[in-house]
């Protein structure tokens, strides 16, 4: 019964410093840093794919295309998750 006890004192502590307003911005900063990392990641990637091409001894119709929608598409999600770190930051 003591150990219950303990286990419930410690997890009200717990939920007061998750709660806290250090905590919360904490939170805010890592979770907008994240998203502009993403954001730059897929940016990069689709970058190179768009721009190193497909390798050689590919069959280059087909290399070549799928180089140019992947490069796209990852500038597409890029984008998308840099929007989404400008909607967060301006919300927090």
């Amino acid at each position: 019964m003591h150990a219950a006890t303990t286990i419930e004192f410690l997890e009200d502590d717990l939920n007061e410093f998750i709660t806290s307003q250090p905590a919360r911005s904490a939170q805010r900063v890592s979770t907008g840093i994240s998203l502009v990392i993403l954001a730059l990641g897929f940016s990069l990637i689709g970058l190179l794919s768009l721009t190193h091409g497909p390798l050689a001894g590919d069959s280059l119709a087909f290399s070549a295309t799928s180089c140019v929608v992947g490069g796209w598409a990852s500038l597409a999600a890029g984008s998308i998750f840099l929007w989404a770190a400008f909607v967060y930051w301006r919300r927090c």
